[in-house]
């Protein structure tokens, strides 16, 4: 999940669409889903992440029904920095939302995050059991971000 709190307009490079250093998912509780994102779940997304050869495909949808024509762009260059898979947004120019989501990360970056549409398991029976992933396939942007 996305959230765009830690940005500052020196992180926003709008001319490029880049968004520098967004927070994708950090450790601790998924909001809602009766999960914990522990370092072993950061590592497991980093792993299927990076096997995305041409970054994280990014979609602007509602639900997770978002199709091919909603991408909006990819994330690049993942990593783990103080318990959070951090990345950098890489913005399709020629979408007709680009100019409008570098203003939300501008202007609003508390109101939307991202959400990972991903397979996962949650390992062990407790109430709140640490999640697995088993395969990524994108993130969707969205207002409550469950993991960060």
């Amino acid at each position: 999940m996305l959230q765009f709190s830690q940005l500052s307009p020196s992180k926003i490079d709008a001319q490029s669409g880049v968004i520098y250093g967004v927070c994708v998912m950090s450790k601790g509780e998924a909001k809602g889903h009766n999960l914990q994102i522990d370092s072993t779940s950061l590592d497991q997304f980093l792993v299927l992440a990076k096997g995305h050869k041409d970054g994280v495909k990014v979609r602007f949808g509602e639900n997770h029904d978002a199709k091919v024509d909603d991408t909006v762009g990819v994330l690049k260059n993942l990593r783990i920095e103080n318990e959070r898979v951090i990345a950098d947004r890489h913005l399709l120019l020629s979408d007709s939302k680009c100019n409008k989501l570098v203003e939300m990360a501008e202007k609003m970056p508390n109101e939307f995050g991202l959400s990972a549409v991903a397979d996962a398991e949650k390992e062990g029976k407790e109430f709140v059991s640490p999640l697995r992933f088993t395969a990524l396939d994108c993130v969707d942007i969205v207002d409550s971000p469950a993991a960060t």
